[in-house]
């Protein structure tokens, strides 16, 4: 997958941007929730964003061209009671609801350069919480999920294609006629019926 980035991005990768950051959108029930995990607040796309520094953390970010899921973790360590709530509260608050997250530049002065860009869109799937680590502090996981993992909205990640097919088992011609039988249904005889 390709990343569309503007003017502004571009000239701040290509000139050695001091760094990068996460913008992180999470819309529970009770309202939106944005954080980055730089240590300042900051606003980007017309929003503040609520700076938690090294008290977040966010997994690995992944791309997929097949289908498959993505799965994000993102971790909230020594948290505030307000947040802690939002975790503790029902989980029809946050299950299944938009969580996107963005990486934006920043430059010398702390301010960010070019548009931020749209690394992960997905939804929110389970909150857990550990209990403290060897440093004393208790934290918040949150697991993201995108691409393929609810079947009921994505039906199609159940389904493979004669070019998925074939990138994975060269030669194979098994798929080939799929779209055929599909686009044109054939009247089966049941043996039953040929016995008459």
């Amino acid at each position: 997958m390709s990343l569309t980035t503007d003017a502004a991005w571009d000239t701040a990768a290509a000139g050695g941007a001091v760094g990068a950051l996460y913008l992180i959108d999470l819309d529970f029930a009770g309202g939106r929730l944005r954080v980055t995990n730089f240590p300042l607040d900051v606003t980007a796309m017309g929003h503040p964003w609520t700076g938690v520094g090294m008290l977040g953390e966010v997994g690995q970010l992944q791309e997929s061209e097949d289908g498959n899921y993505q799965k994000v973790r993102l971790t909230l360590t020594q948290v505030q009671s307000s947040i802690l709530a939002l975790a503790m509260g029902s989980a029809e608050t946050y299950q299944d609801r938009d969580a996107i997250v963005y990486v934006a530049l920043f430059d010398q002065t702390f301010q960010i350069q070019g548009a931020p860009v749209r690394r992960f869109a997905g939804k929110m799937e389970n909150v857990s919480i550990a209990e403290r680590d060897d440093k004393g502090m208790g934290k918040i996981h949150l697991d993201l999920q995108a691409g393929a993992y609810n079947v009921r909205t994505n039906p199609a990640a159940l389904r493979m294609n004669h070019a998925q097919h074939v990138a994975r088992h060269p030669g194979e011609t098994g798929f080939r006629y799929v779209p055929t039988l599909i686009g044109q249904p054939r009247q089966w005889l049941s043996a039953r019926f040929q016995r008459v």
